[in-house]
C-alpha cells in the first residue's frame, strides 16, 4: 500500500471528544498522522477536541458552521456560507489533497471540496432511522458529491449499497485503543452497566423493565448503572424516572451522566448491556470486548457484526424476557462467562487492531487522492455567487463607516468638554 505524504483535511462535526463518532474520528486522524499524512482539521468551535490536537502539533481550522438542518435561520445559513469560504481558502492555502467529512450530518466539507476540486471521502456512521430519518432525502447529495464514501461497518455499507442503491460506498471499521482504557481497581457485585447517552434510540427503557423483571421472575436485584449524558426536563428522562419510580427501583438506578473516563467506573464483575434499537458497530461493545467484559446486545445489526469479531450474547431486540433469560444466568453463572469473557478478549484484540480496522479506509484513500471531484463543474459557477465575498464586503465598509462615527463622536465629545471646561475655568475666577 502506498504510504503517505499528501495533504489530508478532516472536518469535524463537533469540538467535543464525548460520543463513539467523535472518538473514533479522533483514532482515525491519528491513523491518518501515524502513516506519514500531512492532517489538517476543520472543527466548529474551540474545545477539548481542539485542545487534543494541539498536542500532537496537528494544524487547525476553528470557524463556526452547523449540522445540516431543515430549518435553518438567516444566522445559521450565513455561518455555513462563510464556513465554506474559509474551508475553500484552507483548501488552497495549505495545498490540501483530499478532504474527508466525519459523519453525513455536515455537507460543507463536500462543497467546499467541490468548489475546490479536491477529492471528497463521506464517513458514514448512521443508519437512517429514528432521528436520522432525515437523511433519506439528502442520500442523493451524499453520493453526488462523494469520490467514495466509507461506513464504518460491512452491514452498514451493504444496506446503503442495496436499500439505498449507493454505489460508491466501501467500509472500514472503527479502532479501538484498549490499552487508554483503564477498568476500576474496586471489586464489586455485579452490576448492570449501559455506556452511552440516554436517548430513545439507545432503548433504555428496556433494561429498566428488564431490571424490575430480573426481581419479579428471578429473584435477582443487580444495581443498574448509567453511564452517559443526559438531561433532566429531557421527556425520554422523564419517561425512563417514571418507569424507576413505577417499578420501585429507585435504590437500584444510578445516573452517572458522562465522564471522559467511563470505564473508571466499571468493574470487572460489571455485565455491560447495550439495548440499542438501531446503530452501526457501536463502540461500547468493541470497548467492551477488548477489556474483557462480559458483553450483551440487541440483535441489531451493528451489535451482531461487532461480536463476530470476538464474542458476546444476544438477544431479540425489544424482547425484555429474553434479554433477562440470559442476564439472570449470567448472574447466576458469573465464574463461567468471566472465564468465556477473557476468550472473547483475545480473539478481539487479534482481529480489530488499528491495521486491520483502518487499513481499508487508507486503501481507498490511496485510489482517490489524484481522482477529479465527481461535481467538479460547479467551479465554472462559483465565481459568479460571490455571496460570502459579497457580505465580508459589506462588513468591512460598515465596519468603516461605524469607526468614522465613532471619530466624529469622539471629536464632538472632546470639543463639548474642553468648551465646558473653559465655560468652569471663567465662573471660577470671577
Amino acid at each position: 500500500m502506498k504510504r503517505g505524504g499528501k495533504n489530508i483535511l478532516f472536518v469535524a462535526p463537533t469540538n467535543e471528544l464525548k460520543a463513539g463518532g467523535e472518538i473514533s474520528h479522533f483514532e482515525l486522524i491519528k491513523s491518518a498522522k501515524k502513516r506519514g499524512y500531512k492532517v489538517h482539521v476543520v472543527l466548529p468551535a474551540r474545545g477539548k477536541f481542539n485542545n487534543e490536537l494541539k498536542k500532537l502539533t496537528i494544524p487547525r481550522l476553528v470557524v463556526k458552521y452547523f449540522y445540516w438542518q431543515s430549518n435553518m435561520t438567516g444566522d445559521i445559513e450565513l455561518s455555513n456560507l462563510v464556513a465554506v469560504d474559509k474551508i475553500i481558502q484552507y483548501i488552497e492555502q495549505e495545498s490540501i489533497d483530499c478532504v474527508v467529512t466525519n459523519t453525513l450530518n455536515l455537507p460543507w466539507g463536500a462543497l467546499a471540496a467541490a468548489l475546490s476540486n479536491k477529492p471528497h471521502i463521506w464517513i458514514a456512521r448512521e443508519f437512517p432511522r429514528e432521528e436520522f430519518s432525515y437523511l433519506l432525502d439528502r442520500y442523493d447529495f451524499i453520493q453526488n458529491y462523494s469520490n467514495v464514501i466509507m461506513a464504518n461497518s460491512k452491514k452498514l455499507a451493504d444496506y446503503m449499497q442495496t436499500k439505498l442503491k449507493l454505489k460508491n460506498t466501501k467500509y472500514f471499521f472503527s479502532y479501538v485503543n484498549a490499552a487508554q482504557l483503564k477498568l476500576s481497581n474496586t471489586t464489586k457485585p455485579a452490576r448492570i452497566v449501559h455506556v452511552g447517552a440516554i436517548l430513545p434510540r439507545k432503548n433504555q427503557l428496556l433494561t429498566i423493565k428488564m431490571l424490575a423483571l430480573l426481581e419479579k421472575k428471578y429473584q435477582l436485584k443487580p444495581t443498574l448503572l448509567f453511564i452517559g449524558t443526559y438531561n433532566l426536563n429531557d421527556n425520554y428522562y422523564q419517561e425512563l424516572t417514571s418507569a424507576i419510580y413505577k417499578y420501585k427501583l429507585q435504590d437500584r438506578v444510578v445516573f452517572k451522566g458522562h465522564t471522559n473516563t467511563p470505564y473508571s467506573l466499571v468493574c470487572t464483575n460489571d455485565i455491560i448491556f447495550q439495548p440499542s434499537k438501531s446503530e452501526s458497530i457501536g463502540r461500547v461493545v468493541t470497548e467492551a470486548m477488548k477489556l474483557g467484559l462480559i458483553t450483551v446486545g440487541s440483535d441489531i445489526d451493528g451489535n451482531k457484526e461487532a461480536f463476530n469479531f470476538g464474542g458476546g450474547y444476544i438477544y431479540k431486540s425489544g424482547d425484555v424476557k429474553e434479554s433477562a433469560k440470559i442476564i439472570s444466568d449470567i448472574l447466576k453463572n458469573l465464574d463461567k462467562y468471566k472465564v468465556e469473557a477473557t476468550t472473547i478478549q483475545k480473539i478481539a484484540l487479534k482481529n480489530m487492531s488499528e491495521q486491520k480496522c483502518s487499513d481499508p479506509f487508507f486503501k481507498e484513500l490511496n485510489l482517490v487522492i489524484n481522482q477529479a471531484n465527481p461535481q467538479k463543474a460547479i467551479q465554472s459557477v462559483y465565481p459568479y455567487l460571490n455571496i460570502v465575498s459579497s457580505i465580508n464586503h459589506k462588513n468591512k465598509q460598515l465596519n468603516e463607516y461605524r469607526n468614522h462615527l465613532a471619530a466624529i463622536e469622539e471629536t464632538r465629545s472632546r470639543k463639548i468638554i474642553m468648551s465646558l471646561n473653559t465655560l468652569l475655568r471663567r465662573r471660577g475666577t470671577k
